[in-house]
């Protein structure tokens, strides 16, 4: 847990902090949508997909 001594910190700094937590948000979410995208072509490109996606000849 972090304590905060110092209170009394600048508007500027506190935007900075936010605009660091902004920037490593959005290259999380990037990650996220590039591993979606990854796993979904693994899954596709199995045999098992394939399997699924043929009618039974029943």
């Amino acid at each position: 847990m972090i304590i905060m001594k110092n209170l009394k910190t600048t508007g500027s700094e506190i935007c900075t902090y936010t605009h660091a937590l902004n920037i490593e948000f959005q290259e999380f979410e990037i990650w996220i949508k590039n591993m979606n995208y990854k796993l979904f072509l693994e899954y596709t490109h199995s045999s098992e997909y394939y399997k699924r996606k043929q009618m039974p000849l029943g």
